[in-house]
């Protein structure tokens, strides 16, 4: 039987999109897929409704190290803001997070710290489309991370 999880966000006027801090946490390290996702106005506010189907990560089951636990402790923090990064961006696009970048360039990314689009491209895993889509995004996280 699937593990579904339901959450319910708000719009936060003064951020950047919906509030998934709660979500995040609960959700941290576990890979999900989206099921269905409904808009709504409530209180004159944008609301998101998600119901999310919690992904069994064959890696782990199977014994294979994570990415972060490769990474350097100094890289780590990075590499965790661009997860979380990772998980909004799917979440607004409503995509499975590995369509958005995948975890192996995360870990790349949190890695080489790049500061431009040129150096982005030079990450394995990071293509044209991908640094044409989310690089201005990724190197906000990168330099926010500094």
């Amino acid at each position: 039987m699937p593990n579904l999880k339901c959450y319910t966000l708000s719009y936060d006027p003064m951020g950047d999109g919906f509030d998934t801090g709660l979500m995040d946490k609960q959700l941290a390290g576990r890979a999900v897929a989206v099921e269905h996702a409904e808009l709504f106005c409530y209180d004159g506010l944008p609301r998101l409704t998600l119901v999310l189907r919690v992904v069994p990560c064959a890696a782990r089951a199977a014994g294979v190290t994570d990415y972060r636990d490769r990474l350097r402790e100094a890289d780590r923090p990075l590499y965790d803001a661009l997860m979380r990064w990772r998980r909004r961006a799917s979440l607004h696009r409503v995509v499975p997070e590995h369509r958005v970048v995948s975890t192996r360039a995360l870990a790349g990314i949190a890695a080489t710290r790049p500061g431009t689009g040129a150096h982005l491209l030079d990450v394995v895993g990071v293509g044209r489309k991908t640094a044409s889509r989310y690089g201005d995004e990724i190197l906000g996280v990168v330099r926010a991370a500094s």
